[in-house]
C-alpha cells in the first residue's frame, strides 16, 4: 500500500523510494504536516526505517539528523537512514553513525545492502 504526497516526489526522493522497494520494502510517505522532516516509510517484514531525503552539505547535517532521530521515534521505527546522491563529509557521516543513522547513497557510494 503506498501514500503519495500531495506535492510529487523530487527526483532523489523517488530514487531513494526505487531503492527501498528494489530491497523488498513497501513504501509510505507521512503527510507533509507533522512529518518530522521524514520523507518516506520503509516497512519489510518486522522492520520499519524512517527515511529522511537530503542533498548533503555541512548546513543541513544537523537538520538531516535531527530529523531522523524525531521521525524515528514519532513513527516508532527501529531504524533511521538518511538518504543522499553525493559524497558526504567525513564529519556528516560521523555525526551520523554516533546517532545510530545509516547513510545511503544512491548514486553508487555506500548503497543500502
Amino acid at each position: 500500500m503506498k501514500f503519495f504526497k500531495k506535492n510529487p516526489f523530487t527526483k532523489l526522493e523517488k530514487r531513494a523510494q526505487d531503492t527501498f522497494i528494489q530491497k523488498g520494502y513497501s513504501i509510505h510517505t507521512p503527510s507533509t504536516s507533522n512529518n518530522h522532516g521524514i520523507d518516506l516509510i520503509a516497512e519489510n517484514g518486522d522492520q520499519k526505517i524512517a527515511v529522511q531525503v537530503t542533498q548533503p552539505s555541512e548546513s543541513s547535517m544537523d537538520k538531516s539528523i535531527e530529523a531522523a532521530i524525531s521521525g524515528k521515534e514519532a513513527f516508532n521505527c527501529n531504524k533511521s537512514v538518511i538518504v543522499v546522491d553525493s559524497q558526504i563529509s567525513d564529519q556528516f557521516r560521523n555525526k551520523a553513525t554516533e546517532n545510530g543513522i545509516d547513510v545511503i547513497n544512491v548514486d553508487g557510494h555506500n548503497n543500502f545492502q
